[in-house]
Parts: C-alpha cells; structure tokens; sequence
C-alpha cells in the first residue's frame, strides 16, 4: 500500500498504531475495514429502520436543545448554558449531515434495537 502523506501525519499515525501495538498498516487497514463495514451495515437497514432511526434521533436531539434552553433561560442559567445552544446545533446539525457519522450510528441504534 502506498500513500502520499505528510510527515507529521505519518509519524501521528505511527504512534496511533504504536499505541495500538500494530504496524501503521495494520493500522489503515483496520480504519478501512470499519467504514467498510459500517457502509455495509447502513445499505443493509431496510427504509423502516432507518426512517424510525432519523425520527428517533431528531426528536432526541430536540429534547436536548429544549433541555439546553431551559437551563440557559432559568434562574441558574449563565452565558456559558446559552452560548452552548448554539454549539450545539451546529454540531447536531454537521454530525447528521455526515454520513459516516449517521452510519455509525445507525449501527449502534439497529443493533440495541435487535438486543435491548
């Protein structure tokens, strides 16, 4: 396997794999096979599955940012509880936009859902 990688990149990866007591390549290879696989997992849900995933996950994220917004509008509110709001919708809104993000967690979800 060849890759055109800067240095300190190489070295980050070297000590990631160090750390993990495998060669970098080993190391790829397994970052690899996990999107892999969780590529597969995601085209393998049937639609059902993945419409109730999305509706779950939405609404939970809407109980989240109501929580959030409650606290940053109560009494013990500080700047800090609104400021974070707004964090976190961006991250809620970038994290399911990205689909290997949405795939890795669609696997979790199936798999609770089939082993509660």
């Amino acid at each position: 396997m060849k890759l055109e990688i800067s240095e300190d990149l190489y070295f980050s990866l070297l000590k990631t794999a160090n750390g993990l007591n495998m060669s970098v390549n080993e190391h790829i290879l397994t970052m690899q096979e996990k999107y892999t696989n969780t590529e597969q997992d995601f085209l393998a849900t049937s639609q059902v599955m993945l419409d109730n995933f999305r509706a779950v996950l939405f609404m939970t994220i809407q109980e989240i940012l109501d929580s959030q917004k409650n606290l940053a509008n109560s009494d013990e509110g500080t700047p800090e509880d609104m400021a974070m709001v707004e964090v976190l919708n961006v991250l809620f809104a970038r994290a399911t936009r990205d689909n290997m993000i949405v795939q890795e967690c669609l696997d979790i979800f199936t798999k609770k859902m089939r082993n509660p």
